[in-house]
């Protein structure tokens, strides 16, 4: 539903309740035709889809990014002491 409460049914249902008005009607040749992978690569919808979900990929790496950094300003990963070589650190 929308703002104003009106309903908006999917693309799917669309297509549903064409099909079904067309059997009514007795109107066989209105069916939904099958596309292309091509042609629906290529439809304005599947660019959609693809755009958002890069942007949602984008995004997350980004927040997983600065909560790291902020994890690390709160508590920096120190490194370990090098280990002491050579003739005055041999074990007497």
């Amino acid at each position: 539903m929308d703002k104003q409460g009106n309903r908006i049914p999917s693309d799917a249902q669309k297509v549903l309740d064409q099909f079904a008005r067309s059997l009514k009607e007795g109107n066989a040749s209105e069916t939904p035709r099958k596309i292309t992978r091509e042609e629906y690569y290529s439809s304005p919808e599947f660019q959609r889809k693809q755009k958002l979900e890069k942007e949602r990929k984008d995004r997350e790496a980004f927040e997983k990014k600065v909560a790291f950094r902020v994890a690390q300003e709160q508590n920096p990963i120190k490194p370990r002491p090098r280990k002491k070589r050579g003739r005055k650190f041999r074990s007497r």
